[in-house]
């Protein structure tokens, strides 16, 4: 047999997978026996080795070329992948620090910019000459570049998101300074503005109240919806001896003793407590807050009338029955203020009544003389 022909037919046998396979092969005379693959093979043989390539056969040559091409590839590939893998996961789950910033802060207040929102306002574009200023609503997150305008009296801080009262050095004439609705925690950096008459530091995050005594002239304040609860934290307001306006509405005060610090502020005329859990404990709320603050005029969403005063005094004094007879002191007083008016109305009524008559008399007296002196002319 060639040997080209040999050659094929071991190959074709040793490619079959089953018994079956290679009993249906041609028998060929050609003997073939494996070898271990555990056991090494060092001693020559004469029998044909089809693992080695076999020259001659270009087919099963270029055969193995191909499969070897192809396990390369894939490691290759597999290797590649997983150092893609390898050098590309870090860099999806790391974000540079600059970047995180940028992603997490707000716009900043430069100098730009409010001289920006100047013109957009219509007002000085020299820093100096402004005395109000509208920087609300613009997401800042801290107070800056405000050293160049020394002359305002008003400014505008609403709605951005502040964590503490700073930048204000060169302010010293400011009257009004509105910080609601912000994020500040504490009451600070404001020792300097002598001259700060309203503050309004609503709807922020702030638990004590502090450093407001440094602000002489403090007339007007304004804390609503903060996180106010004990007597403790209001009890600096004593120290603030101007303070005639304030709004404590919409916090967490459930301290009954927080009446004689309002008690103890002698300027106090008008008061706002609504939404805070105390009143729903206390009994004749508006009864004892009249009492207690002397100069009270307007308690929560009504005011507090100069009757209201009288019977609430005289309810101190002797419970109910003083309080009824009190009233009816005041109704008596009424009705006479009022039947004095009509008896006026009256009396100037016949006055005017008798200086009608008067004239009406005078009148004709005057016509009747003026008769005989045309007859006499005449004549």
């Amino acid at each position: 047999m060639p040997l080209v022909e040999e050659i094929t037919t071991e190959y074709n046998l040793e490619s079959c997978s089953t018994q079956e396979e290679v009993s249906s092969v041609p028998e060929t005379g050609i003997v073939i026996e494996e070898t271990p693959e555990h056991v090494p093979n060092d001693e020559p043989s004469n029998k044909l080795d089809l693992s080695k390539d076999t020259p001659g056969d270009p087919v099963h040559a270029d055969e193995g070329k191909e499969e070897d091409v192809q396990v390369t590839n894939v490691q290759n590939g597999e290797k590649g992948k997983g150092d893609s893998e390898k050098e590309t996961a870090p860099v999806s789950n790391q974000v540079p620090e600059k970047k995180v910033e940028s992603m997490f802060s707000g716009p900043r207040m430069t100098v730009a910019g409010i001289q920006k929102l100047c013109k957009e306002h219509k007002l000085y574009n020299t820093p100096e000459l402004n005395d109000v200023l509208y920087l609300h609503f613009k997401g800042y997150q801290k107070i800056e570049n405000l050293e160049r305008y020394t002359g305002l009296r008003c400014l505008w801080l609403e709605s951005n998101g502040f964590d503490r009262i700073e930048g204000l050095t060169n302010q010293l004439e400011l009257r009004a300074l509105y910080l609601q609705q912000n994020l500040i925690h504490d009451i600070a950096n404001i020792n300097h503005l002598k001259n700060l008459v309203h503050l309004n530091l609503s709807n922020n995050m702030i638990s004590e109240l502090k450093n407001l005594s440094d602000c002489p002239n403090l007339n007007n304040l304004q804390v609503s919806h903060n996180l106010l609860k004990t007597r403790k934290d209001i009890e600096h307001l004593i120290e603030c001896t101007k303070i005639s306006v304030l709004d404590l509405s919409h916090n967490r005060l459930e301290d009954e003793a927080i009446l004689e610090v309002y008690a103890g502020m002698q300027e106090l005329g008008v008061l706002n407590q609504m939404g805070n859990p105390l009143l729903r404990k206390l009994s004749n709320y508006r009864k004892n807050y009249t009492v207690q603050i002397k100069n009270l005029r307007y308690l929560d969403d009504r005011p507090v009338f100069p009757k209201d005063r009288a019977c609430a005094e005289a309810w101190s004094r002797g419970g109910r029955e003083e309080e009824r007879a009190e009233r009816e002191r005041w109704a008596a007083a009424e009705r006479k203020k009022i039947d004095d008016s009509l008896e006026s109305l009256r009396r100037i009524k016949k006055q005017s009544e008798q200086g009608e008559n008067i004239t009406r008399r005078n009148g004709k007296r005057s016509k009747g003389m003026s008769v005989p002196l045309k007859k006499t002319m005449t004549s």
